[in-house]
């Protein structure tokens, strides 16, 4: 039977942090990060005169807000988490027993319990799913902004897409937006890039001095 080497018991390991540090003592200021992204979000919005969008990919729902939760599990079931921004409101809808990550972030105005419409939560009720979550969303954007909402979506199945357009709103590609924004770093982002970097420069140097012949 194959031995494995665990690093946790090994005495050449000891003294190397294997935790990362906190943002704070690189001297990033990461509420200043998040309001700064959630702003570059509602500007590319304004352009392109998009009244809401829905984020259901974890790493744009992570990047216009800093909350982050089960994000394999988001990707492949979606919208099991998703985020409604328009332009003053910012609601996340966690997924069910996880609304308490989201406390604290300024970023997020109000929390709610996901509808998750997919077919792994719905099964052959699926269809009927799609249909109850996007009438819930459609209620609460025209309730925001107002009927017949140009609203940007991404990364949702196309029977949650599809009832959406039929609930009356006029869906578009939220990728676009988001990508832009995505685009242009801020001062206090570019700390986080180098903070990023040093980290995994550190973590190759550790790798480098510990492989040894033998080593499995």
């Amino acid at each position: 039977m194959t031995v494995l080497d665990w690093h946790g018991a090994r005495s050449d390991l000891s003294g190397i942090r294997l935790l990362d540090q906190a943002p704070e003592s690189a001297g990033i200021n990461l509420p200043k990060v998040r309001l700064y992204r959630l702003g570059r979000v509602r500007a590319e919005m304004a352009k392109r005169e998009t009244d809401a969008v829905i984020l259901s990919d974890s790493v744009n729902i992570r990047y216009a807000t800093g909350t982050r939760n089960m994000q394999i599990f988001s990707s492949r079931n979606q919208p099991a988490r998703y985020l409604l921004l328009t332009a003053s409101r910012s609601i996340l809808f966690e997924f069910t027993g996880c609304l308490h990550l989201a406390d604290g972030f300024e970023t997020v105005d109000e929390v709610r319990p996901s509808t998750t419409a997919s077919f792994v939560a719905a099964g052959s009720a699926i269809a009927e799913r799609e249909r109850a979550w996007a009438a819930e969303m459609a209620d609460l954007i025209t309730s925001l902004v107002g009927p017949k909402a140009t609203v940007g979506v991404e990364r949702l199945n196309a029977g949650s897409a599809l009832a959406l357009s039929a609930a009356g709103l006029r869906v578009v590609d939220a990728q676009e937006p988001v990508e832009m924004a995505r685009s242009i770093k801020s001062d206090e982002e570019m700390k986080c890039v180098r903070a990023s970097l040093r980290a995994t420069e550190i973590a190759v140097g550790k790798l480098r001095e510990a492989i040894r012949p033998g080593l499995t």
